[in-house]
This record gives C-alpha cells, sequence and structure tokens, in this order.
C-alpha cells in the first residue's frame, strides 16, 4: 500500500519535477504542507487525494483509501480495514 510520501514521489518522478518546493507550487499547496506530508505530521485531505489521484492516473478510491489506512495508523483496527479496502481496489484508473 502506497503513502503519502509515495505519492509524492510519483508525481516528482512523473513530472521531472526536482524539488519539494517545486512540487509544492505544481500542486498549488506551501512548500511547508509539502514538508508536512515528509515528515509525516499530516496527510493528503480527500480534495487533495483526489487531485494527486487524477495527476498520476491512479484509481482515486485507491488512494484515499491508502491515505485514510496513513491517517489511522495508530488504529489498528482502522487501519488494517483501510488497508483492507485498498487491495481490493485496482490502482490504475479505468
Amino acid at each position: 500500500m502506497d503513502t503519502t510520501c509515495d505519492f509524492l514521489d510519483a508525481l516528482k518522478y512523473k513530472t521531472g519535477i526536482a524539488s519539494d518546493f517545486g512540487l509544492a507550487e505544481y500542486l498549488q499547496i506551501t512548500r511547508s504542507t509539502v514538508s508536512a506530508y515528509r515528515l509525516k505530521r499530516c496527510t493528503f485531505s480527500d480534495e487533495t487525494a483526489l487531485h494527486v489521484a487524477d495527476l498520476l492516473g491512479l484509481n482515486r478510491g485507491y488512494v484515499l483509501a491508502c491515505v485514510h489506512a496513513e491517517k489511522n495508523r495508530n488504529d489498528d483496527k482502522a487501519y488494517d480495514e483501510w488497508e483492507k479496502i485498498a487491495a481490493l481496489l485496482p490502482i490504475k484508473a479505468a
């Protein structure tokens, strides 16, 4: 299952953007927000998750499930359920 950082790295690879600063500009978010993602202080909002899914050509439900699992990383039961949901969904968009 992918994490917020995995999605950020995939975006950097796909776009050829070299820095998190450039990625922040591309996503129209602040550099400090990207830093908070990298430091695992927060994860994508649902809106950002959907946007990132679209930019990467990924299944929106898969990205949302991954993000929600990550948000619940300290709650084993909730994390496990979101992980199961993510595993049921195709990764690539139809």
